[in-house]
């Protein structure tokens, strides 16, 4: 890559990352990605080689979108404290002094959900392994946080959601599925996430945003919606409640979603309801 692009994805095969790539490429900015894959039209970068091996990156923004996302994996895979605590805040010291605005994709697992409406100016207290390391990254960008930027999200839904496909594969078989009924989320839809994401690339500006629909939903309340908009036997349906060990957290959180005054002030938006996010992507 000669030129200098636009923005650069880092971690460009990821759920959010691919994306972003096309959301982005369609509004005409030029876009370059990295993956840790050797891939044709991508950048190679691991976050587990040495920063040596690293390639140059050359744009005005770069989005942190690479890293180990499953609650699982943190727990299991030693790697992943290398790759999402270790690599990723050296890429960050990396891009920042090179004059690259960088946008650091947080989540809301950096707050404990014992309290509703989470502020930005709470603080943070993980529930899961995964957590912890964003809310370690998050730490070392505030001590000094020119250049950059981080945006939290809560859960991020689309079609393609697994819960929605599982949901699909065993009720049109006709068989029952049990789901989470103690078990919250506050989704947003991942065309929301790319807008605001291109609203901060825009603005420049330094700080902590956040991402999250106004109220909170379970999951077993999201699956009868989804079966409700197919048809389907919702009777099949079971409400069970989810033991912490078992996803990868601490304890079953009360709340999820967080608060966004700052977000509706600077980008003139609606913080969308649970409901209206999971009908968006059903209709």
């Amino acid at each position: 890559m000669n030129s200098i692009a636009d923005v650069t994805i880092i971690g460009g095969d990821s759920f959010i990352g691919r994306n972003l790539y096309n959301y982005l490429e369609n509004l005409g900015l030029e876009v370059c990605c990295t993956s840790h894959k050797n891939k044709t039209d991508f950048l190679n970068l691991n976050l587990l080689d040495n920063s040596s091996k690293w390639p140059r990156i050359k744009s005005k923004v770069a989005i942190i979108c690479a890293g180990v996302t499953s609650i699982k994996k943190c727990n299991l895979n030693k790697e992943s404290y290398a790759i999402n605590v270790n690599s990723t805040i050296k890429l960050i010291d990396r891009l920042t002094s090179e004059g690259i605005f960088t946008i650091f994709l947080s989540s809301s697992q950096v707050f404990n959900g014992m309290m509703p409406n989470s502020s930005r100016e709470n603080s943070c207290n993980p529930l899961s392994v995964y957590g912890e390391h964003k809310y370690l990254v998050e730490k070392k960008i505030k001590e000094d946080i020119s250049n950059k930027c981080i945006l939290r999200i809560t859960k991020i839904i689309n079609k393609s959601l697994p819960l929605f496909h599982n949901i699909y594969s065993k009720l049109n078989d006709g068989k029952k599925i049990k789901v989470f009924k103690n078990y919250f989320i506050s989704p947003v839809t991942i065309d929301l996430t790319c807008e605001i994401i291109l609203k901060i690339i825009k603005l420049k500006k330094e700080g902590i945003y956040q991402l999250s629909s106004s109220d909170q939903i379970s999951y077993y309340d999201m699956a009868n919606l989804y079966v409700k908009n197919l048809g389907l036997d919702y009777n099949l349906i079971e409400g069970t409640n989810a033991k912490a060990f078992e996803i990868g957290l601490n304890y079953i959180p009360k709340y999820s979603y967080l608060e966004m005054d700052k977000e509706k002030l600077f980008f003139n938006f609606d913080q969308p309801t649970s409901k209206f996010s999971i009908n968006s992507i059903l209709n």
